[in-house]
């Protein structure tokens, strides 16, 4: 009586109400728990509560941006303190120095608008001036920066105009005369800024060259860093390709590309999808790579006779 009653008044015909009734009677059973297990498997499953992630992005998104106000990062940076005691545990204050910048760095990534307040903020230009010129104060400098700048291509510009990117690219220079087994996260996260700084066509005459980015591409094991040496690789390439060839890219880009994903380096994982897709891009336009590796054993050639017999045998 109940549903002739329904369809009485909604005046829908006898299929379009039956098919109502059946999507609403399914629509209550999936809200409801089913009582149909009696071992306390529905009463273990987590609550679907939406209200503590939204507190809880809420206190951090509101705090850093507080934290983004005038003065406020500079204070912190100043009175940074590292250990430089490896065998030491580090102090609370140590503690605190090595974890807000990564803490700000992340969710000024995560809330654009945090971003957005900070870089017209005079402590973000302090950052990328002082700070960044002085040793230790780089590396939180550069922490705090990378992951914003990883995500968002303005914050890429903002670092730009403060002049900042030239001495990114002096940090890299730096530790290129360092053995591999010293590269710390700083030079990855200057590595991340300048392969960012690449991939922006108004910003490449600051950025670094092709060549530098095939450095960050060693041959063997990858290093953090490697993951963008491949992306600053993918953007300059077709402007330099004489230039790839000659400094063995394809090469390295077909080694990582078949690297080993095995648990012990599961990490390598975006590197040797990077760099699949690099060689997949040097396979697009095999031609035009062959053609260029053509002109340049010439020229090689050509350089080879002209310096005559007594410079000795070359391998290339």
């Amino acid at each position: 009586a109940r549903r002739r009653m329904m369809r009485t008044r909604l005046m829908l015909p006898r299929p379009a109400g039956r098919t109502l009734l059946r999507v609403g009677n399914l629509g209550a059973r999936r809200f409801q728990s089913s009582g149909a297990r009696t071992d306390g498997f529905n009463d273990a499953l987590p609550r679907r509560d939406v209200v503590f992630p939204i507190v809880t992005c809420s206190v951090l998104g509101c705090g850093l941006y507080y934290l983004a106000e005038e003065g406020k990062v500079k204070a912190l940076v100043d009175g940074i303190e590292m250990n430089t005691d490896p065998n030491a545990w580090p102090t609370p204050k140590q503690f605190f120095s090595v974890t807000w910048p990564w803490v700000a760095g992340t969710v000024m990534m995560l809330f654009d608008s945090v971003a957005c307040k900070f870089a017209s903020t005079s402590d973000f230009k302090y950052l990328c001036t002082g700070a960044l010129n002085d040793d230790l104060k780089a590396t939180v400098s550069l922490c705090i920066l990378a992951a914003p700048a990883e995500h968002s291509a303005p914050f890429v510009k903002a670092i730009s105009e403060t002049g900042a990117l030239a001495r990114i690219n002096e940090i890299v220079h730096i530790y290129k005369s360092l053995p591999r087994d010293q590269h710390d996260e700083t030079l990855t996260n200057a590595c991340v800024i300048a392969a960012k700084a690449a991939a922006d066509p108004s910003l490449r005459a600051q950025a670094l060259p092709l060549q530098d980015f095939l450095w960050m591409m060693p041959s063997g094991s990858p290093q953090l860093y490697t993951a963008y040496g491949a992306e600053g690789v993918a953007h300059l390439w077709m402007d330099s390709s004489e230039a790839l060839l000659a400094g063995n890219g394809v090469g390295l880009a077909a080694e990582h590309a078949a690297g080993s994903l095995a648990p012990s380096n599961y990490f390598n994982f975006v590197t040797i999808e990077l760099a699949s897709r690099l060689l997949n891009r040097f396979n697009e336009q095999k031609d035009l790579l062959l053609s260029t590796a053509d002109s340049l054993e010439k020229r090689i050639e050509l350089d080879i006779l002209a310096a005559g017999q007594g410079s000795g045998r070359k391998t290339i």
